[in-house]
């Protein structure tokens, strides 16, 4: 029964170092899974301090990347802002400069316009050809013929070739323009200008004078008329010629000698009894001076 127990301490013995070691061993393991988990953590520590140090190096580039841009995006609005501003002003300054000179060419052009609206001759603008471009209020006056029914018309339809041609039509008139163009070049003399007669739309036919002046209007040259009714004119000089011609009679006719000498001692008429009773003849007198004829006489 001895040996029963002794057998059985053993193995009581043993069963009790086995389970030492057992516990040795399950707390080894533990130690070994605490220092694995303990590494595990400083590891994750070490990765997540990583990951934060990496997170916050994003965010300051990020930040910073988005300040440079605000920054550039802040000076290229301001310098966008200041180039508007600028280009406002010069839009604003062009505008104005464009209503001055607008305004300068509007009063230039109601001057103009004036010029020959209120002009005491009748103007009128034609074209190289002879064509009405513009006609002026004293025009209307004088032919008798309204603005608009003279526009684009033929110059001719105003004239009249001569003092009778109260018959003649346009076609038949056709051609004086450019005659007198052609006549009015400044080669030409005055003398050899062709005499002109206007017609009014009721046929009536004056004596007009003509002064011709080219003038630039829209890019294009035009021809000025300035036309003057001469009628009062033609009447003073024919009475004026008619009252010399009578005068001029009267001293032919007088017994006694008469001698005209104007300021500068020259002979201006001598009548027919003045020329018997000199040695000299008419034509060898009228011009010339007293001293000329009669050298002795100061």
């Amino acid at each position: 029964g001895q040996g029963s127990t002794a057998r059985a301490a053993v193995a009581n013995e043993k069963a009790i170092l086995t389970m030492n070691e057992f516990h040795g061993l399950l707390r080894e393991a533990d130690a070994q899974q605490a220092a694995l988990l303990d590494e595990g953590k400083a590891r994750a520590e070490v990765d997540r301090q990583r990951a934060l140090l990496l997170l916050y190096s994003t965010l300051a580039g990020t930040v910073g990347i988005f300040m440079l841009l605000s920054h550039a995006i802040g000076r290229e609005m301001l310098a966008r802002a200041g180039a508007d501003d600028r280009v406002r002003r010069l839009n604003a300054d062009l505008e104005q400069r464009v209503a001055e000179r607008t305004a300068a060419l509007d009063a230039n052009q109601r001057r103009f316009v004036d010029l020959f609206e209120f002009a005491p001759d009748a103007f009128v603008l034609t074209t190289r050809e002879g064509r009405i471009v513009q006609v002026y209020r004293q025009a209307e006056a004088l032919f008798g013929w309204s603005r608009d029914a003279l526009l684009d018309q033929p110059v001719e339809m105003l004239m009249a070739a001569t003092a009778t041609a109260l018959a003649g039509t346009t076609a038949e008139r056709t051609g004086l323009w450019e005659r007198y163009l052609q006549a009015s070049e400044p080669r030409a003399k005055k003398e050899e200008l062709p005499a002109l007669h206007g017609l009014r739309q009721d046929g009536t036919v004056f004596p007009v004078d003509v002064s011709l002046s080219p003038l630039e209007l829209d890019g294009d040259l035009v021809l000025v008329a300035a036309v003057r009714d001469i009628t009062e004119r033609e009447r003073m000089a024919s009475a004026l010629r008619q009252s010399s011609a009578m005068h001029r009679h009267t001293l032919d006719d007088m017994l006694e000698g008469c001698q005209v000498i104007d300021f500068d001692w020259r002979y201006r008429y001598v009548n027919a009894a003045a020329l018997r009773q000199s040695r000299h003849l008419g034509e060898d007198l009228v011009g010339r001076t007293v001293t000329d004829v009669e050298p002795g006489i100061e």
